[in-house]
């Protein structure tokens, strides 16, 4: 449904070159590549080094940072199968604590985050629009120091 419902943004405007569809995406893509592959290879390299020699871990648990990053609880419930046939069905219990710790640090390391950034002093802003009553603003992307 959702298809349908943006393609029609689309209906009357002239398709850009593929060479401008690939120019505009390639860095997102290239370091979404690069986090992905990396969570894999972290992971494996943890398990490998660490996990099972001092304490047992099947080989399966390399997979579960990077299962972590591409989704969370309903990803580890989803290859909880794939886990078990692997002999690790233990590693869905780790899964889902790690994806709760995951999802609570997110949420008060953020919201740390966004409370430094709305109270962050003017001289750490940005772009150029309006002020506000902090003496940044937030339009066009980014906040203004006051002038």
């Amino acid at each position: 449904m959702i298809n349908v419902v943006l393609a029609g943004i689309m209906i009357g405007k002239a398709l850009p070159s593929v060479k401008q569809i690939w120019h505009d995406p390639a860095p997102h893509v290239i370091l979404g590549s690069v986090f992905s592959f990396g969570q894999f290879a972290l992971g494996a390299f943890a398990v490998l080094s660490v996990l099972t020699p001092f304490f047992g871990i099947p080989d399966v648990a390399g997979s579960i940072l990077e299962l972590l990053f591409a989704g969370d609880h309903g990803t580890i419930i989803g290859m909880g199968g794939m886990l078990s046939e692997a002999g690790a069905l233990e590693m869905t219990d780790v899964g889902l604590g790690l994806a709760t710790t995951s999802v609570i640090t997110g949420v008060v390391d953020g919201s740390i985050l966004v409370n430094y950034a709305v109270r962050s002093p003017p001289h750490l802003c940005r772009a150029q629009p309006a002020r506000t009553r902090h003496g940044c603003c937030t339009a066009a992307g980014g906040a203004v120091p006051r002038g």
